[in-house]
């Protein structure tokens, strides 16, 4: 039995290329999960080709932002007021006892 290199070089070069194949395929398949620009936000729902920051989907923004903008604005005021009628109970309080002490 004659072994000869040229058997191990090429034995050693198949090898060389299967596991680049391999190792390539799966880098591939780990890759497929996220594109270029991280994680896509729509998850399956085709909305449309282009990927912009919102993925295909025309948002009417300024009708989202007044909205949002007056439920901020509602909560600062009920905040506001109740700041001022926990104030006013205070200053009640206050007076209730005071005149109650003078009227012994």
């Amino acid at each position: 039995m004659r072994f000869e290199i040229r058997t191990l070089s090429r034995a050693i070069s198949t090898l060389a290329l299967l596991f680049v194949l391999v190792f390539g395929a799966s880098l591939d398949a780990y890759a497929q999960g996220n594109s270029r620009w991280g994680r896509s936000h729509n998850r399956g729902r085709h909305l449309g080709w282009t990927r912009g920051r919102r993925v295909g989907q025309q948002r009417n923004s300024d009708w989202l932002r007044m909205r949002r903008r007056a439920a901020r604005r509602d909560r600062r005021d009920d905040r506001r007021d109740d700041r001022r009628d926990r104030r006013e109970a205070r200053r009640d309080r206050k007076d209730d006892r005071r005149n109650n002490w003078r009227n012994r």
